[in-house]
C-alpha cells in the first residue's frame, strides 16, 4: 500500500513538474516566462562580474566586484579568445587542469598589463609577449598579476590547439550573462522559480545573489563536466600519515585523487542540474557561429 501510494505520489509531482514547464501554464502563474538568450552570433561578453568561485582559503576573495571581458571575434581564427580585464579587477580563472592537449592553451600571449600564468608573475612590457602553454594533467589558473599591475588594464590572447576550448568558453560566457534570468525561465522548476521569488521579496538582495550565484556555479560546472577542464577540489592525502617522506606512488595515488575528485564534483552538478534544477550540460543556441562579425 505504502509504496503503491509513494509511486502515486511521484508520478504525481513528475506530471505536475511537466505541466507547469509548459509555456502557457508557466507564463499564466509568473506572469513571465523567459527563454535563453540566443547568444550563437555574439562575439564579445562584457564586464562579467559573475564568473568566478569563491576561494575561502583567502580573506579577500574574487567576487563581482572584479569583472572580465571575454572576447571571440577581434581575430579571424577561430582558435583564438581575448581575456580583458579591467583596471582594478583581481578577475583570475578557476583553478583547474586538462588531460589532453586538445584543451590546453597552446599559447598565452600578454598584450598588455600584468599577468599571472604558469605559476609565474609577468610584468608589464612595451610590447605582445608569448609566455607559453598549459601542461596536460597540471593544476593552474591565469589572471590579472595585481602586485605588478593592479590598477591597470590587462589583456591576453588566449591561442588554443582546437576550436573545443573557444565553444566551451563561450557557452560558460552566455551561461554569466544569462544568470539573472534563470529565475524567470521555462525550465526552471516551479518550486525553484517560487523560492527565489519568496527569497528576494523576503530577504536582502546580498542573500538573494548568494543563490543565484551558487545556482550559477552548478551552471558552470555541468558546462564543465565531460569536456576537458577539471577544477580543483582538493587531494587526498591521508596516505601520508602512514609513508612519510611520501613515496613516489603515493605521489602518483595522490595526482590522480586530486583528477578523481573534479571529475566527481563535475558529474554530481550535472547530475544536480539536470535533474533538480532543470539545467543542461550544453546549449545549442550558445555554440558560437564562427566567422560571425563582431557584435
Amino acid at each position: 500500500m505504502w509504496l503503491l501510494l509513494i509511486t502515486i505520489s511521484i508520478a504525481a509531482t513528475t506530471l505536475l513538474n511537466k505541466l507547469l514547464g509548459f509555456h502557457a501554464i508557466h507564463r499564466h502563474i509568473f506572469q513571465c516566462c523567459s527563454r535563453r538568450s540566443d547568444t550563437r552570433r555574439q562575439t564579445r561578453f562584457e564586464n562579467l562580474t559573475r564568473y568566478y568561485c569563491i576561494d575561502r582559503n583567502v580573506s579577500n576573495p574574487i567576487g563581482p566586484q572584479d569583472p572580465v571581458t571575454f572576447n571571440f571575434g577581434l581575430l579571424s581564427s577561430t582558435k583564438t579568445i581575448i581575456v580583458e580585464i579591467p583596471a582594478n579587477s583581481r578577475w583570475q580563472c578557476l583553478d583547474h587542469c586538462h588531460q589532453t592537449d586538445d584543451a590546453c592553451i597552446q599559447m598565452f600571449t600578454i598584450l598588455t598589463g600584468a599577468w599571472i600564468f604558469g605559476g609565474g608573475y609577468w610584468g608589464e612590457r612595451p610590447f605582445p609577449r608569448p609566455i607559453g602553454r598549459e601542461i596536460r594533467d597540471d593544476f593552474g589558473t591565469f589572471g590579472k598579476n595585481v602586485v605588478q599591475g593592479g590598477g591597470r588594464d590587462a589583456t591576453a590572447e588566449l591561442s588554443f590547439f582546437s576550436n573545443g576550448p573557444r565553444q566551451l568558453q563561450h557557452q560558460v560566457c552566455s551561461a554569466v550573462q544569462d544568470a539573472e534570468m534563470y529565475p524567470k525561465l521555462c525550465s526552471t522548476p516551479a518550486w525553484i522559480r517560487l523560492g527565489l521569488v519568496l527569497l528576494r521579496r523576503g530577504t536582502s538582495a546580498m542573500t538573494y545573489d548568494w543563490a543565484v550565484q551558487r545556482l550559477l556555479l552548478v551552471q558552470i560546472r555541468a558546462i564543465f563536466s565531460g569536456r576537458d577542464y577539471l577544477e580543483r577540489h582538493g587531494t587526498f592525502t591521508g596516505l601520508r600519515w602512514f609513508f612519510f617522506p611520501p613515496p613516489r606512488w603515493v605521489q602518483k595515488f595522490e595526482a590522480w585523487s586530486q583528477r578523481a575528485i573534479s571529475k566527481a564534483v563535475l558529474r554530481l552538478n550535472l547530475w544536480l542540474g539536470v535533474s533538480v534544477l532543470g539545467i543542461k550540460g550544453w546549449y545549442p543556441e550558445y555554440e558560437l557561429v564562427e566567422g560571425t562579425k563582431k557584435l
